[in-house]
């Protein structure tokens, strides 16, 4: 994302130190088997699911409704078998990097297969550790944020896929 762009639709632009692409491809090396859901996943919703060590239940939901290469990604625990409700996943430490290489892998295999530029995802004003985590993805990818003023802050992080190629 330019910082052209970013000042134009008000979203607090940070440098990137490395591009998202880039930092996928040198540290999500360590991933948990993901398998796609058949059956609920559609053009515009696509599901992913995979189990860590422990055989804890993770789904990764990407919504591609934005259109023009931006799609909306939501990862954690299931509430409910089918319901898309999103919990924190609890994780910390070196169980935390995995499940983030593992949900870091999902978004460049997506990415690369249906031309997606750019990520979005959003945490609410009650979950300040994930705002925390990604405020610092953010920021590493030279992505940008804002305020929505509706209790939740809004991410959007490049992937450096390019659409045109």
């Amino acid at each position: 994302m330019s910082k052209e762009l970013a000042e134009q639709n008000k979203l607090q632009y940070f440098t990137p130190m490395i591009r998202f692409k880039q930092y996928i491809q040198e540290a999500f090396t360590s991933s948990f088997p993901i398998k796609k859901m058949s059956g609920i996943s559609t053009k515009r919703h696509h599901f992913y699911t995979f189990k860590d060590d422990k055989g804890q239940d993770y789904r990764v939901h990407i919504d591609h409704g934005g259109g023009h290469g931006v799609a909306e990604i939501g990862f954690s625990t299931p509430m409910d078998n089918q319901k898309s409700n999103f919990m924190a996943t609890g994780q910390a430490g070196r169980g935390a990097t995995r499940v983030i290489s593992t949900v870091g892998n999902i978004m460049r295999n997506h990415a690369e297969k249906h031309s997606i530029t750019h990520y979005t995802f959003n945490a609410t004003d009650k979950e300040p550790s994930r705002q925390s985590l990604y405020n610092t993805i953010s920021k590493k990818y030279g992505g940008a944020s804002a305020d929505t003023g509706q209790g939740y802050r809004e991410y959007i992080v490049p992937t450096g896929v390019n659409r045109d190629t």
